[in-house]
C-alpha cells in the first residue's frame, strides 16, 4: 500500500466488489458515498436488540476510539 493512498484503494475495491455484488453501490464522488441495498431481510429485530447498545455513553466512546486509532495513539 502507498502511504496516503488507502481511500483510494478501498474506493477501487468497493467498485470491484459492485461489479459482483447488484446490492452494493458506490457513487462517482471524489469521497463517495456506499450504499447496500436490503431486501428480504427483516431488520426490526436487529435493531430492536441493538436499541440497549445505541446509547450517548457508547457513541461518544466509539468517537473516541476513533479518533484515537486515527491519530495514531493506543488506548490502555
Amino acid at each position: 500500500m502507498i502511504p496516503g493512498t488507502a481511500g483510494q484503494q478501498a474506493t477501487a475495491r468497493l467498485r470491484q466488489y459492485a461489479g459482483q455484488i447488484g446490492k452494493l453501490r458506490v457513487g462517482e464522488e471524489g469521497d463517495p458515498r456506499v450504499t447496500i441495498a436490503i431486501d428480504g431481510v427483516d431488520i426490526k429485530p436487529i435493531l430492536d436488540g441493538a436499541r440497549n447498545y445505541d446509547t450517548q455513553g457508547a457513541r461518544k466512546a466509539m468517537l473516541r476510539e476513533l479518533l484515537f486509532r486515527a491519530l495514531g495513539f493506543e488506548r490502555h
